[in-house]
């Protein structure tokens, strides 16, 4: 995937990421030692500094990264503890909202009414300022538009998705999961059409793929009244422990765009504050 198919706004967040994917400072110093006890394959570029008071809480982390892999790993809150504003809901069961269902061929193999879309979703608990707002915007609308998502389901009706994660336990899914990605990203695009408050397009949405062992992170970006699905960065893999901790720091970095990026646009999707070129301006 080249820099330049995204958007300038994920450049930075893109440039971490992209270092911690060829890696680069994605493991904390404090578990050095033992890794290299238990691992020939260990690069003194992977490790980074830290204060020694985090030295406990990065050894019991290791302690229970031991003991959690695959599908398991895939659903462990802890990843977002130090992200209060965060949370990571199960939403297997969550279709998509009829309103915002959409187009798709009529020879194709999903059934809309039917296929789950996504297994879990990173959601936004945002200030109670725009919580406010999003109410406002929302409770005058009928029941089935009544959420900030595609989808009215109780934990996330009011905090929106930021990023989604699908998991396959077959490599032969491949092909599904970009699928059920594209088509829940898609209904997003058309949910977060109704509030829109100003002209910008709709900020890239990280996506990610789980395949067996392997993760990769995917990009949604809108190109107008279309979407590009924008592959992909190895994330790691659960096979060992090396692959776990990339899997890790990406995901933090992506909370880290949460709170900072991805709440900025929805501010100014939703007319709280302005653009980001029109502030600059004022």
């Amino acid at each position: 995937m080249k820099k330049s198919h995204l958007p300038k706004d994920i450049h930075k967040t893109y440039d971490t990421i992209f270092s911690i994917a060829h890696g680069n400072n994605f493991i904390p110093g404090a578990v050095e030692e033992e890794l290299r006890n238990n691992d020939q394959h260990i690069l003194p570029q992977w490790f980074f500094e830290h204060p020694s008071s985090k030295t406990l809480e990065y050894s019991d982390e290791l302690a229970a990264m031991r003991y959690t892999r695959g599908y398991n790993f895939a659903s462990d809150t802890r990843r977002f503890r130090p992200f209060p504003a965060l949370k990571h809901e199960i939403i297997t069961h969550a279709n998509i909202i009829k309103p915002f269902v959409p187009d798709v061929r009529t020879d194709s193999y999903f059934n809309m009414t039917k296929s789950k879309m996504i297994d879990w979703g990173v959601t936004l608990s945002p200030s109670e300022v725009t919580t406010q707002h999003i109410s406002k915007i929302f409770d005058s609308l009928t029941h089935n538009k009544r959420s900030i998502n595609q989808r009215i389901y109780g934990p996330v009706k009011n905090n929106p998705i930021a990023v989604s994660i699908e998991v396959k336990v077959t490599s032969g899914s491949l092909e599904q999961a970009r699928g059920q990605l594209g088509l829940w990203t898609a209904a997003c695009h058309r949910r977060m059409i109704l509030p829109r408050k100003s002209e910008e397009e709709i900020i890239a949405v990280p996506l990610v793929m789980v395949m067996e062992h392997q993760w990769k992170l995917i990009f949604a970006v809108g190109r107008g009244d279309a979407i590009d699905i924008v592959e992909d960065i190895r994330m790691g893999d659960t096979r060992n422990l090396p692959g776990l901790y990339r899997i890790i720091v990406v995901l933090r970095e992506l909370a880290i765009w949460i709170e900072m990026d991805y709440l900025a646009s929805l501010d100014s999707w939703l007319g709280l504050v302005p653009p980001p070129d029109t502030a600059a301006e004022l």
